[in-house]
């Protein structure tokens, strides 16, 4: 945490980026871990020479380090799968919004004007 925020010093972009310790990622075996938001974007095994990257072209250029990307647990013996070109979120749409959920039709009831209660 202290040297990334001293690289978000380093860099001057303590305007556009905030740091805050985050909780259990529930996947220790992917070494230190980091999440960028808006996104989200997540890292896997960071150290000191990729928060330097990853600050350096994410944070001041906007343009996420996708080799670094968080790819699930390493397996001894399997290579990681190559990182992904285009990243987004599964769920969301192109302009990276939420989707829209699907409004279910509200079935229609009677009442007499007495039965309502104001």
């Amino acid at each position: 945490m202290d040297f990334l925020e001293d690289e978000v010093r380093r860099l001057a972009l303590e305007d556009q980026v905030r740091v805050f310790p985050g909780g259990c990622q529930n996947h220790c075996e992917s070494g230190p871990t980091m999440v960028v938001y808006p996104g989200p974007t997540f890292y896997q095994e960071v150290d000191r020479t990729r928060i330097q990257r990853i600050a350096r072209e994410h944070f001041a250029n906007d343009r996420p380090v996708a080799e670094y990307f968080w790819q699930g647990p390493r397996v001894p013996g399997r290579p990681f799968k190559k990182p992904l070109p285009d990243f987004r979120p599964a769920g969301r749409r192109d302009d990276g919004r939420k989707p829209e959920r699907e409004q279910k039709p509200r079935p229609r009831k009677t009442y007499d004007v007495d039965d309502f209660k104001w």
